[in-house]
């Protein structure tokens, strides 16, 4: 598999060669590096990268901004942002401008090459989707409309070539006959599902673009989509009846590969937040068992070497040195909580919310009230590890936007389902995020939909926010088990 080619922008030369030496380390194939707009825009149009790393910051006339707009339009190449700053107007500017993410400098290789995957795999999606979406408007396009029309009392004066290919009728052989004799439908949308032909012809009904069924003579059934208007004279009485349809079986048939399309990424959303997950569990099982059983006893045999020591200026640095193992140890026991909290797999969701709650109140002095039924929230790691995230990633919104002094977390079971409401009483949204445009709410969202759950936000401007969570105790049967095969 060939390398992917990255183009690095960044005027910091010693910033630039390391990020540079990281690239290759990981297996990428770094093009070239530029220090200018405009020397960016001309090494990507030469070396046509297949991603761009552009610092925001840059010097000349030619920002980092309007250098990615140029190459993305002229070369339709994904961009990922490289910042020292996370101030909300260059991070809103820098949303406009079509980028695929943004690095916060100093940044690791491992969130360095995982923005890079994402970038490049959202970009190859994208990519396919307007493929199918360009495909899909030739196919509407290139169909010419069947056209039906009627007379005041419903009989049939007009069919276009089209429309007697559909019904399967020749025109010279209805003409005089009643619609409802040639032309048999069935509704495929709830609201329109006690709308009969007859409602149609006798109430002169518009209707634009409705889902029908088509049985035609043979009574092969086909998908159309119809569109009536009543003909009138001058004097607004009702004269007769046009129908205009067209057969959409090819159009369902795509929709339904988009929709398995985003059913993919949802997939693919959910399996590389486990694999993250199952990677940050290992790393902090290594960390507890393999460095923090390390130091401790070496803690312990330092202790046993200061009461044999001979002098007390060896005894002094001995001590010094156990400080510094100690305070270690605590780092060491903080970064593990911090990559993936062991009460969460070890005591359960009701535990875990508390403890995050704790952590908050203690870091950020955020007063959290957690109101919990008790009842045991039976869930497989994969969901439990979800709704501990998303708890966490709305206490985070709360800190960063929401200028909140209290937050009421409330958790309720039934038979059936978990409730999680998260209440704030700061500024709420300035407008209500039907959407949820942020990154992390997205995400939540897709979640919640990948689980069955639902996501739903309530906010007013200066009345605070709620977001209610409901997940079903029994997701789809095996659906985090097929995610990692």
């Amino acid at each position: 598999m060939a390398k992917s080619k990255i183009l690095i922008v960044e005027d910091e030369w010693i910033i630039a060669n390391d990020i540079k030496s990281s690239l290759k380390d990981l297996g990428y194939n770094v093009v070239a590096v530029a220090a200018t707009g405009q020397e960016s825009i001309d090494q990507a149009m030469s070396r046509k990268p297949d991603l761009v790393l552009m610092d925001i910051v840059l010097q000349g006339d030619i920002d980092g901004i309007e250098a990615a707009k140029h190459i993305m339009k002229a070369l339709d190449v994904p961009v990922v942002y490289l910042t020292a700053y996370t101030d909300d107007e260059v991070l809103k500017q820098a949303k406009k401008s079509g980028a695929y993410g943004y690095l916060v400098k100093p940044f690791k290789d491992r969130e360095m090459q995982a923005t890079i995957e994402m970038a490049l795999y959202k970009h190859q999606m994208e990519r396919k989707l307007k493929q199918s979406e360009s495909r899909l408007f030739t196919t509407l396009k290139s169909i010419n409309d069947a056209v039906i029309s009627t007379d005041k009392k419903g009989l049939v004066t007009f069919m276009n070539p089209l429309a007697q290919s559909l019904t399967g009728y020749k025109t010279v052989s209805v003409k005089g006959k009643y619609l409802q004799e040639i032309f048999n439908i069935k509704s495929e949308e709830p609201e329109l599902i006690d709308t009969t032909l007859e409602d149609i012809i006798l109430n002169g009904l518009a209707i634009e673009q409705a889902k029908y069924l088509l049985y035609s003579k043979g009574n092969k059934r086909v998908h159309i989509e119809l569109s009536s208007a009543p003909i009138s004279d001058d004097k607004d009485n009702i004269s007769g009846l046009v129908i205009i349809f067209r057969e959409i079986t090819k159009r369902i048939a795509i929709e339904k590969k988009l929709l398995d399309y985003q059913k993919q990424l949802q997939s693919l959303t959910s399996t590389l937040s486990l694999f993250e997950e199952n990677e940050k569990r290992r790393i902090a099982t290594e960390l507890h068992d393999c460095v923090g059983q390390t130091l401790a006893l070496s803690k312990i045999k330092l202790g046993l070497l200061n009461k044999s020591a001979p002098t007390p200026e060896l005894k002094s640095s001995i001590k010094e040195i156990l400080q510094l193992i100690e305070q270690t140890i605590k780092e060491t026991r903080t970064l593990t909580f911090e990559l993936s909290p062991p009460i969460l797999y070890e005591l359960g969701l009701n535990q875990a919310v508390q403890w995050l709650i704790d952590q908050f109140r203690e870091k950020h002095g955020l007063s959290v009230v957690l109101k919990n039924d008790g009842v045991d929230k039976p869930f497989d790691n994969n969901v439990r590890f979800f709704l501990f995230q998303a708890i966490r990633e709305l206490l985070f919104n709360i800190i960063k936007h929401a200028q909140a002094t209290n937050v009421i977390i409330t958790m309720s079971g039934n038979n059936n389902n978990l409730r999680i409401t998260v209440e704030d009483n700061g500024v709420g949204f300035t407008k209500p995020s039907v959407n949820h445009d942020g990154f992390g709410l997205f995400n939540i969202r897709e979640r919640m939909n990948h689980i069955n759950g639902t996501f739903e936000i309530e906010s007013n401007t200066g009345r605070g926010t709620i977001v209610t969570l409901v997940a079903p105790f029994k997701a789809e049967k095996n659906i985090h088990e097929k995610e990692l095969i």
